[in-house]
């Protein structure tokens, strides 16, 4: 029997992963950082370079006129390839909507019921807030309002006194 002396605070950290476990982990790692990250940091050196080379162009003066037919022809492929991404993008919403109509015609109630019933049931939730914020309001605010009259009345009653006694 061995002694920790201090035991793991929860389940997890007590937990030992197998290395099958291990080996899928770091497959899992090395598939994600080749079909994920590598592309991804790719295209954005591309991107930053494209950029770089269109400041460079657009900024340095140069003897021939044909650099601008470059810079055009580059800002069309950008203005292309983005309409060419956002476009679809733009569409899944609109579908995705219809898709949601036709099949919340077969459920018992709609997403929109659903979502109506969750806000009644959080507005009923900040009523009882109010409520609440009412009533102990009073109750905290009483003793702090009589404090401050009775420090106005101390404060008032010096005043007055001093007035009377040194004439000022």
């Amino acid at each position: 029997m061995s002694y920790e002396p201090y035991p793991p605070a929860s389940a997890e950290e007590a937990y030992q992963p197998t290395a099958v476990q291990l080996a899928r982990a770091a497959q899992l790692k090395r598939h994600t950082r080749l079909y994920y990250l590598v592309p991804i940091v790719l295209l954005l050196v591309i991107v930053a370079l494209t950029g770089i080379a269109l400041l460079a162009l657009a900024f340095v003066p140069q003897a021939d006129q044909n650099y601008r037919i470059v810079i055009s022809g580059v800002a069309d492929l950008i203005i292309l390839t983005t309409a060419m991404t956002l476009t679809p993008l733009c569409l899944i919403l609109p579908v995705g909507a219809i898709a949601l109509y036709f099949y919340d015609k077969e459920r018992e109630h709609t997403r929109v019921e659903s979502l109506q019933r969750l806000l009644w049931r959080v507005d009923n939730q900040v009523d009882k807030v109010r409520e609440n914020t009412a009533v102990y309001t009073h109750k905290a605010v009483k003793p702090v309002i009589w404090f401050n009259s009775y420090l106005t009345a101390v404060r008032h009653t010096l005043h007055r006194l001093k007035q009377l006694l040194f004439g000022g």
